[in-house]
């Protein structure tokens, strides 16, 4: 395993890889009748608005926080989230699709002597198609 990275460690301006996930239609609907049994997340009809069975954003939302652990976080010194903001679902998720996801660093406050805020802007497609954009922004601990 790398060394873990600490706020020091942490370059506005880098972009972050975070990999690929495909999704799954018995996913969709397992996520959805938990978390946002909404029909047109949990019934599988071709007809609406959507023409057939969409992911729910929580959970698009939830793939991408997904790759951005396995990607980066797990090997960050992460204190705790602080805010998600600015969320645009721009893309429906379907069955099949294999999302892609990204980050740039925007920022990294030095807070205090142990502690920095880092922002990221983040970025989930799945080829061309932009599913979701969104700031994150969290406490990292610095280097002491």
């Amino acid at each position: 395993m790398s060394e873990l990275l600490f706020a020091e460690d942490v370059l506005p301006g880098t972009e972050v890889d975070l990999g690929d996930y495909t999704v799954s239609l018995e996913e969709i609907l397992e996520f959805s009748r938990q978390w946002d049994p909404q029909g047109f997340h949990v019934e599988q009809s071709a007809t609406g608005y959507f023409g057939g069975t969409i992911a729910s954003g929580l959970h698009s939302m939830a793939i991408l926080q997904r790759l951005s652990v396995l990607g980066a976080y797990s090997g960050w010194a992460i204190i705790a989230g602080r805010r998600i903001a600015d969320v645009r679902f721009l893309a429906p998720t379907r069955a099949g699709m294999t999302l892609h996801g990204s980050f740039v660093v925007d920022a990294v406050e030095m807070r205090d002597a142990q502690k920095a805020l880092v922002t990221v802007s983040k970025r989930l497609v799945s080829g061309e198609v932009l599913i979701l954009t969104a700031v994150h922004e969290f406490y990292m601990y610095r280097r002491t």
